[in-house]
């Protein structure tokens, strides 16, 4: 029995360990730490729900401050009136002219440069009335594949009356035109 109280025949690694258990066990168990300001007195917390509701208030005061002056801030102006999304170009269900299709794929080819010929002729005033002189738009006829037609299309429309405008004036230059519903890409304004 003496040996065990004086360490004798123990191993010295056990005894370290334990030793080492304990320190870190003692560190452990300190007492609740409250983290207070130099003289700032803590709140009681209420013991149950009840006392929350119970609560007196009749002695603070619960009008709002009233703010008085002008409020400055970095914020662009762009996204103060919601005009973040603006010029974002974005692929939507719309509408477009068709003006011709085939089987032949050279000759899809040929009517779209005689469409694009016919748009380059208009001025930019015109252009902008039919709706085909958008900023960032990359080509304004295009030849789409759907087996096994070739069909030149025309322009990028949200709505059918806006296509329709431009049917009307491409009428008398190419006779046989549809205005067909298309995934298109438009700015958002």
């Amino acid at each position: 029995m003496q040996r065990i109280a004086t360490g004798q025949g123990w191993p010295q690694g056990v005894v370290c360990l334990i030793f080492g258990l304990m320190l870190v066990g003692a560190g452990c168990s300190s007492g609740p730490r409250i983290a207070t300001d130099e003289g700032t007195p803590e709140a009681p917390v209420p013991a149950a729900w009840a006392d929350v509701e119970t609560a007196d208030l009749s002695g603070r005061d619960v009008t709002p401050p009233v703010r008085t002056g002008v409020v400055t801030h970095d914020v662009p102006r762009q996204l103060l009136e919601s005009r973040a999304d603006d010029g974002i170009v974005e692929e939507v269900p719309g509408y477009r002219v068709q003006v011709f299709s085939s089987i032949d794929r050279n000759e899809a080819l040929i009517m779209q440069d005689a469409v694009e010929e016919w748009i380059e002729g208009l001025d930019e005033e015109r252009r902008a009335e039919l709706g085909l002189a958008r900023s960032g738009q990359q080509e304004v006829a295009r030849t789409v594949f759907a087996s096994p037609y070739y069909r030149v299309r025309v322009g990028d429309f949200r709505t059918r009356a806006e296509a329709t405008t431009l049917r009307g004036a491409m009428e008398r230059r190419f006779p046989r035109l549809l205005v067909v519903p298309d995934q298109v890409r438009v700015t958002r304004d």
